[in-house]
């Protein structure tokens, strides 16, 4: 699930912010629109599900789509889940 990617992503988030070959920006796109759908914030188990229906995304992309965006600051981490912080969550 997504939280776990998110601690994950904590602990180690070193290195360039390049995307993984093993996602596409399409695959980001996806992820962004799916969480805007959701009205910007995964804080609970049943949005966290949603997303990863949404995206067809398995968790180890779903981890490197949520590190990318992370790093790049388009995506900040909560006490339970992440927050999208730009596009049409910018002033969430």
């Amino acid at each position: 699930m997504i939280f776990g990617v998110v601690s994950t992503v904590l602990a180690t988030q070193a290195g360039a912010n390049d995307l993984d070959p093993s996602v596409t920006e399409g695959d980001v796109a996806n992820f962004i629109s799916a969480v805007v759908d959701l009205g910007c914030d995964i804080v609970t188990d049943d949005q966290s599900r949603a997303v990863e229906e949404a995206t067809g995304l398995s968790n180890s992309q779903l981890h490197k789509v949520v590190e990318f965006l992370m790093r790049d600051g388009q995506v900040v981490s909560l006490v339970r889940g992440l927050r999208l912080t730009t596009g049409r969550c910018a002033n969430a």
